[in-house]
């Protein structure tokens, strides 16, 4: 048996799943089912997000988080969107018993990401106030909406390496563990967000 056959078994039995053998509508929907509940809860960030801000902010606070969050689906749809290909190219190479391939593919993925963030990020800032006029802002929200867009702009690093994370791991036949993480940053989303939002309000009370 050569080297790369070994390494090959090694990470079929250490990682992912093997999806070749068994029931094929059985893997399927261990395999799509964890991705639609993960989508879900993906959007269900804007609304906590809302519901929050709407008990406690007020209805202002709530038009500038609402206009926001088309912008935000189009962050989620471009992370989705890029990491896609590393996806299917490593589900090649794991399909191959490729450990090599794999390792190049998820390196280049991480280099494109890094300059995909630093773009995202720094246009997205810069640009916030533009973007929200183009979607209608009232001016009288405009402030609050582009403060929240840019501080939704300095999160996309997190957004963008979290749906590569689990672009790899799909690639390798596992939506498990990217909907346990999705699930335990919904949870700590939903607690977090009033605690944030009374300590920047309270602060903000005293002009700190």
């Amino acid at each position: 048996m050569t080297s790369k056959e070994k390494r090959g078994i090694i990470l079929n039995q250490q990682y992912g799943k093997d999806l070749t053998t068994g029931s094929i509508p059985k893997h399927l929907i261990q395999f799509a089912l964890p991705i639609l509940i993960g989508n879900l809860l993906t959007t269900g960030y804007g609304i906590i997000n809302t519901m929050w801000v709407g008990n406690l902010l007020g209805k202002e606070a709530v038009g500038a988080v609402a206009v926001s969050f088309p912008i935000y689906l189009a962050l989620v749809a471009l992370c989705s969107g890029a990491t896609l290909a590393t996806s299917i190219m490593i589900s090649k190479a794991y399909g191959a018993k490729d450990n090599g391939r794999i390792q190049k593919i998820v390196n280049h993925s991480w280099s494109i990401g890094i300059l995909i963030i630093a773009v995202v990020t720094v246009g997205g800032i810069v640009f916030s106030k533009n973007l929200l006029r183009l979607l209608g802002t009232p001016n009288d929200i405009l402030p609050l909406a582009t403060g929240y867009l840019r501080l939704t702009m300095l999160n996309f690093a997190g957004l963008y390496l979290s749906s590569l994370i689990s672009s790899v791991l799909r690639g390798i036949g596992d939506t498990t563990i990217p909907l346990i993480f999705i699930i335990l940053s919904t949870a700590v989303n939903a607690v977090l967000d009033p605690l944030l939002i009374l300590v920047y309000h309270k602060l903000n009370k005293y002009h700190i």
